[in-house]
Protein backbone atom coordinates (compact mmCIF):
# COMPACT_ATOMS: atom_id res chain seq x y z
CA UNK A 1 0.00 0.00 0.00
CA UNK A 2 1.34 4.03 -0.79
CA UNK A 3 1.51 6.02 1.96
CA UNK A 4 -2.09 7.66 0.81
CA UNK A 5 -3.59 4.73 0.80
CA UNK A 6 -2.10 3.70 4.18
CA UNK A 7 -3.65 7.06 5.47
CA UNK A 8 -6.69 6.93 3.89
CA UNK A 9 -7.03 3.76 6.14
CA UNK A 10 -6.39 5.04 9.05
CA UNK A 11 -8.45 8.37 9.11
CA UNK A 12 -11.14 5.60 7.99
CA UNK A 13 -10.55 3.59 11.01
CA UNK A 14 -10.26 6.77 13.38
CA UNK A 15 -13.57 7.77 11.90
CA UNK A 16 -15.76 4.75 12.30
CA UNK A 17 -13.65 4.34 15.81
CA UNK A 18 -15.07 7.66 16.97
CA UNK A 19 -18.80 6.59 15.19
CA UNK A 20 -18.99 3.59 17.19
CA UNK A 21 -17.72 5.36 20.72
CA UNK A 22 -20.99 7.38 19.89
CA UNK A 23 -23.55 4.94 18.91
CA UNK A 24 -22.12 3.27 22.30
CA UNK A 25 -22.48 6.27 24.40
CA UNK A 26 -25.76 7.11 22.75
CA UNK A 27 -27.35 3.32 23.75
CA UNK A 28 -25.73 3.51 27.46
CA UNK A 29 -27.51 7.31 27.35
CA UNK A 30 -31.12 5.69 26.87
CA UNK A 31 -30.71 2.98 28.71
CA UNK A 32 -29.40 4.83 31.87
CA UNK A 33 -32.23 7.00 31.48
CA UNK A 34 -34.86 3.95 31.04
CA UNK A 35 -33.33 2.50 34.49
CA UNK A 36 -34.32 5.71 36.09
CA UNK A 37 -37.10 5.95 35.22
CA UNK A 38 -37.99 2.41 36.18
CA UNK A 39 -36.58 3.34 39.73
CA UNK A 40 -38.45 6.33 40.27
CA UNK A 41 -41.62 4.38 39.16
CA UNK A 42 -40.92 1.50 41.31
CA UNK A 43 -40.36 4.27 44.16
CA UNK A 44 -42.91 6.42 44.03
CA UNK A 45 -45.30 3.53 44.33
CA UNK A 46 -44.18 2.36 46.85
CA UNK A 47 -43.08 5.22 48.91
CA UNK A 48 -44.50 8.36 47.34
CA UNK A 49 -46.91 9.14 50.00
CA UNK A 50 -44.09 9.97 52.44
CA UNK A 51 -43.42 12.93 50.35
CA UNK A 52 -44.94 15.96 50.04
CA UNK A 53 -47.57 16.55 46.84
CA UNK A 54 -45.20 19.50 45.61
CA UNK A 55 -41.95 17.29 45.56
CA UNK A 56 -44.30 14.42 44.24
CA UNK A 57 -45.18 16.34 41.37
CA UNK A 58 -41.84 17.71 40.59
CA UNK A 59 -40.65 13.75 40.73
CA UNK A 60 -43.26 13.22 38.07
CA UNK A 61 -42.74 16.10 35.91
CA UNK A 62 -39.31 15.73 35.74
CA UNK A 63 -40.24 11.93 35.03
CA UNK A 64 -42.59 12.76 32.15
CA UNK A 65 -40.03 14.40 30.65
CA UNK A 66 -37.40 12.28 30.39
CA UNK A 67 -40.18 9.72 28.74
CA UNK A 68 -40.85 12.06 26.50
CA UNK A 69 -37.08 12.82 25.81
CA UNK A 70 -36.56 8.69 25.12
CA UNK A 71 -38.93 9.24 21.99
CA UNK A 72 -36.73 10.93 20.33
CA UNK A 73 -32.66 10.72 19.46
CA UNK A 74 -31.73 13.84 20.93
CA UNK A 75 -28.69 12.49 23.23
CA UNK A 76 -27.73 15.83 24.74
CA UNK A 77 -31.96 16.44 25.57
CA UNK A 78 -32.20 12.70 27.18
CA UNK A 79 -28.90 13.91 29.59
CA UNK A 80 -30.11 17.24 30.10
CA UNK A 81 -33.61 15.35 31.49
CA UNK A 82 -31.59 13.15 33.08
CA UNK A 83 -29.78 15.82 35.32
CA UNK A 84 -33.36 17.41 35.68
CA UNK A 85 -34.85 14.16 37.27
CA UNK A 86 -31.55 13.81 39.54
CA UNK A 87 -32.06 17.25 40.94
CA UNK A 88 -35.51 15.86 41.79
CA UNK A 89 -33.87 13.18 44.16
CA UNK A 90 -36.03 12.95 47.14
CA UNK A 91 -37.55 9.35 46.05
CA UNK A 92 -34.29 8.00 46.84
CA UNK A 93 -34.11 9.90 50.28
CA UNK A 94 -36.85 8.12 51.65
CA UNK A 95 -36.52 5.07 50.15
CA UNK A 96 -32.92 5.09 51.89
CA UNK A 97 -34.60 6.05 54.92
CA UNK A 98 -36.97 3.70 55.21
CA UNK A 99 -35.17 0.49 53.89
CA UNK A 100 -31.90 1.45 56.18
CA UNK A 101 -34.63 1.40 59.17
CA UNK A 102 -36.24 -2.24 58.38
CA UNK A 103 -32.77 -3.62 57.97
CA UNK A 104 -30.87 -1.89 60.92
CA UNK A 105 -31.69 -4.29 63.55
CA UNK A 106 -31.48 -7.59 60.75
CA UNK A 107 -29.03 -9.91 62.85
CA UNK A 108 -29.57 -13.33 60.25
CA UNK A 109 -26.67 -14.91 58.59
CA UNK A 110 -27.45 -15.08 54.99
CA UNK A 111 -26.55 -17.35 52.47
CA UNK A 112 -24.55 -15.84 49.64
CA UNK A 113 -26.82 -17.89 46.83
CA UNK A 114 -29.17 -15.42 47.78
CA UNK A 115 -27.23 -12.59 47.10
CA UNK A 116 -26.64 -14.86 43.92
CA UNK A 117 -30.06 -15.23 42.65
CA UNK A 118 -30.98 -11.58 43.34
CA UNK A 119 -28.24 -10.76 41.92
CA UNK A 120 -29.06 -12.86 38.51
CA UNK A 121 -32.51 -11.86 38.93
CA UNK A 122 -31.82 -7.91 38.21
CA UNK A 123 -29.52 -8.98 35.35
CA UNK A 124 -32.70 -10.46 33.78
CA UNK A 125 -35.09 -7.98 34.36
CA UNK A 126 -32.62 -5.11 32.84
CA UNK A 127 -32.28 -8.23 30.02
CA UNK A 128 -36.08 -7.81 29.84
CA UNK A 129 -36.47 -3.97 29.87
CA UNK A 130 -34.03 -3.83 27.09
CA UNK A 131 -35.87 -6.26 24.99
CA UNK A 132 -39.00 -3.92 25.81
CA UNK A 133 -36.80 -1.16 23.88
CA UNK A 134 -35.67 -3.84 21.11
CA UNK A 135 -32.63 -4.59 22.77
CA UNK A 136 -31.25 -7.10 24.30
CA UNK A 137 -28.22 -7.57 27.13
CA UNK A 138 -25.43 -8.98 24.35
CA UNK A 139 -26.02 -6.42 22.21
CA UNK A 140 -25.93 -3.50 25.18
CA UNK A 141 -22.93 -5.37 26.10
CA UNK A 142 -21.43 -4.86 22.71
CA UNK A 143 -22.34 -1.43 22.26
CA UNK A 144 -21.06 -0.62 25.31
CA UNK A 145 -17.51 -2.93 26.10
CA UNK A 146 -19.29 -4.27 29.08
CA UNK A 147 -19.41 -7.73 29.89
CA UNK A 148 -21.65 -9.80 32.12
CA UNK A 149 -19.38 -10.00 34.81
CA UNK A 150 -19.38 -6.02 35.56
CA UNK A 151 -22.77 -5.53 35.00
CA UNK A 152 -22.88 -8.34 37.83
CA UNK A 153 -20.63 -6.41 39.94
CA UNK A 154 -22.63 -3.03 39.28
CA UNK A 155 -25.76 -4.51 40.73
CA UNK A 156 -24.51 -6.26 43.66
CA UNK A 157 -24.88 -3.52 46.42
CA UNK A 158 -28.17 -3.09 45.04
CA UNK A 159 -29.39 -6.98 45.06
CA UNK A 160 -27.62 -7.63 48.45
CA UNK A 161 -29.70 -4.92 49.68
CA UNK A 162 -32.92 -5.86 47.95
CA UNK A 163 -32.27 -9.17 49.94
CA UNK A 164 -32.12 -8.37 53.44
CA UNK A 165 -35.18 -5.66 52.76
CA UNK A 166 -37.28 -8.35 51.62
CA UNK A 167 -36.73 -11.21 54.22
CA UNK A 168 -37.80 -8.59 56.25
CA UNK A 169 -41.12 -7.81 54.60
CA UNK A 170 -41.87 -11.50 53.78
CA UNK A 171 -41.25 -12.30 57.48
CA UNK A 172 -43.88 -9.00 58.03
CA UNK A 173 -46.64 -10.54 55.47
CA UNK A 174 -46.47 -13.92 56.95
CA UNK A 175 -46.89 -12.87 60.48
CA UNK A 176 -49.83 -10.37 59.40
CA UNK A 177 -50.98 -13.08 56.56
CA UNK A 178 -51.09 -10.78 53.83
CA UNK A 179 -52.21 -12.76 50.42
CA UNK A 180 -52.81 -11.53 46.87
CA UNK A 181 -55.65 -11.86 45.42
CA UNK A 182 -56.60 -12.56 41.16
CA UNK A 183 -57.68 -9.07 40.47
CA UNK A 184 -54.61 -7.46 41.99
CA UNK A 185 -52.31 -9.23 40.22
CA UNK A 186 -54.03 -8.61 36.84
CA UNK A 187 -54.57 -5.40 37.74
CA UNK A 188 -50.24 -5.26 38.44
CA UNK A 189 -49.85 -7.12 35.36
CA UNK A 190 -51.77 -3.98 33.31
CA UNK A 191 -49.41 -1.59 35.30
CA UNK A 192 -46.49 -3.28 34.33
CA UNK A 193 -48.14 -3.47 30.47
CA UNK A 194 -49.05 0.01 30.63
CA UNK A 195 -45.88 1.35 32.05
CA UNK A 196 -44.08 -0.09 29.43
CA UNK A 197 -46.21 0.23 26.40
CA UNK A 198 -46.73 -3.40 25.63
CA UNK A 199 -49.22 -5.88 25.41
CA UNK A 200 -50.38 -7.90 28.67
CA UNK A 201 -49.76 -11.34 27.41
CA UNK A 202 -46.13 -9.86 27.14
CA UNK A 203 -45.70 -9.12 30.31
CA UNK A 204 -47.58 -12.35 31.21
CA UNK A 205 -44.35 -14.33 29.64
CA UNK A 206 -42.03 -12.65 31.40
CA UNK A 207 -43.28 -12.80 34.89
CA UNK A 208 -44.35 -15.46 36.79
CA UNK A 209 -47.93 -15.24 38.87
CA UNK A 210 -46.85 -16.28 41.28
CA UNK A 211 -43.78 -13.77 41.92
CA UNK A 212 -45.91 -11.33 40.96
CA UNK A 213 -48.23 -12.06 43.76
CA UNK A 214 -45.15 -12.21 46.22
CA UNK A 215 -44.15 -9.15 44.92
CA UNK A 216 -47.53 -7.86 45.74
CA UNK A 217 -47.35 -9.17 49.36
CA UNK A 218 -44.11 -7.17 50.25
CA UNK A 219 -45.62 -4.51 48.62
CA UNK A 220 -48.80 -4.78 50.97
CA UNK A 221 -45.78 -5.52 54.04
CA UNK A 222 -43.84 -2.22 52.61
CA UNK A 223 -47.67 -0.50 53.35
CA UNK A 224 -47.94 -1.58 57.11
CA UNK A 225 -44.28 0.04 57.29
CA UNK A 226 -45.36 2.95 56.12
CA UNK A 227 -48.01 3.99 58.49
CA UNK A 228 -46.65 3.60 61.91
CA UNK A 229 -42.84 5.62 59.74
CA UNK A 230 -42.30 9.07 60.14
CA UNK A 231 -40.13 10.34 57.64
CA UNK A 232 -38.56 13.65 57.27
CA UNK A 233 -37.47 14.79 53.39
CA UNK A 234 -34.80 17.65 54.01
Amino acid sequence: MSKDDIDKAVKEAEEYAAEDKKRREAVDIRNNADQMIYQTEKTMSEFGDKVTEEEKSKIEAAKEALKEALKGDNTDDIKAKQEERNNKDADNEVEDKLIDALVEKMSAEIPEVMYVTETENFVRDYDNRLRMQGLDLSTYCKYTGMTLDTIREQMRPRAEKQVKVRLVLEKIAKLEKLTALKKDIEAEYKRIAEAYNVPVDEVKKMIDAKDLGEDLKVKAAIDLVKEKAVITVA
